[in-house]
């Protein structure tokens, strides 16, 4: 059985699954030569992995999409199934499910891990809407599943943000069938450092490193007040502090906007090691998985794993929305099949 795995949001990829073994794997980015390209309607470069994937097979089975917001989607969707054709391939089945992000980040992480039972922790931008219309304006910033090859994976904790826009004022905890629902308006690690990357004139998504690199210059301060809030057991960002904190930044003193940066490192490795703790407890296992844009920092995955020196950790390769198409690809996989075979990933060449 063939399975194509297509992200169709930013670091747009595909991926081919062969009997469950991943046997191709490409980013767009790797020939347009734009960083974070995702497929738009006049890109061609559709040809050269239809191409490559046809060194394997012109019929998948299936065809599997992986996105983090609804807008365009199903046009996009109709575009590329009609390039692919165009281009020789042909196919079985199309699945399709928009409310899937984090849920095919964990799934990337947990299926190539080789850990047989894990927590999977998910950080990253945003992701899925709460319900399945854009107008939702709730989108998950941070989640943890429990996953083992007899039950796959679990949702434990969601945490949805009012599109990081601080101005959802208040704070709601459900229980919905067996895992925690948090509302709030806190903005996620991983908006974090594109909000300030936006305050320092850079263009935000992709632009990142850049800002955790100046940090590596500064210095801890508490000058401008907290970061985060604790509600219950919950963290959200004070947006008081921050949002301010983010507009001011380019009119810092240089060695202002690195004290700044070291603090946005600071709260956010501060705030995972918290999440992390909570994963671990929900889903009462020593193995855990991370994944989501937010974990290519990788200066702070290295303050996890000496803040937990008895956890065994497995840090997604791809954690960006690139490994996404690969994630949805084994979901779907083990989901049909219920095959319990482990497959570890054991080479980044695909």
């Amino acid at each position: 059985m063939y399975i194509l795995g297509i992200n169709i949001s930013h670091d747009s990829s595909t991926c081919l699954l062969q009997d469950g073994e991943l046997i191709f794997y490409r980013e767009f980015e790797r020939n347009s030569k734009v960083k974070g390209n995702r497929i738009l309607e006049s890109d061609p470069f559709l040809f050269y992995h239809s191409e490559d994937i046809k060194q394997h097979t012109t019929f998948v089975d299936y065809v599997i999409f992986s996105t983090w917001e609804n807008r365009l989607d199903q046009q996009r969707i109709a575009f590329i199934l009609n390039q692919l054709k165009n281009f020789g391939l042909e196919w079985g089945n199309v699945v399709f499910n928009a409310s899937d992000h984090h849920l095919y980040h964990a799934s990337n992480a947990a299926f190539s891990s080789g850990f047989d039972e894990c927590a999977c922790l998910i950080i990253d931008g945003s992701g899925s809407c709460l319900k399945s219309e854009d107008s939702n304006p709730f989108r998950e910033i941070e989640s943890v599943y429990s996953f083992n090859y007899s039950q796959g994976l679990r949702t434990k904790f969601k945490h949805y943000s009012r599109s990081s826009d601080g101005l959802y004022t208040d704070f709601e905890i459900k229980n919905q069938d067996d895992y925690i629902v948090v509302l709030s308006d806190s903005i996620s690690c991983g908006k974090l450092f594109n909000t300030f990357s936006y305050g320092l004139g850079y263009k935000g998504v992709g632009d990142s490193g850049k800002i955790m690199g100046l940090a590596s210059y500064g210095r801890h301060v508490d000058t401008y007040g907290s970061w985060f809030n604790r509600i219950f057991d919950i963290e959200i960002t004070n947006n008081n502090t921050i949002i301010p904190l983010s507009k001011m930044i380019g009119n810092l003193p240089l060695q202002d906007q690195q004290d700044v940066l070291k603090t946005l490192q600071e709260e956010t490795k501060n705030h995972t090691i918290h999440l992390i703790e909570k994963a671990l407890d929900l889903c009462n296992t020593n193995n855990i998985v991370l994944s989501g844009g937010y974990f290519l920092n990788c200066v702070n995955n290295y303050h996890y794993l000496r803040s937990f020196p008895k956890v065994n950790f497995y840090v997604d390769p791809i954690a960006h929305d690139g490994g996404t198409s690969i994630g949805a690809a084994k979901y779907l996989w083990y989901d049909m099949t219920k095959d319990k075979t482990i497959r570890k990933l054991d080479t980044l060449y695909l």
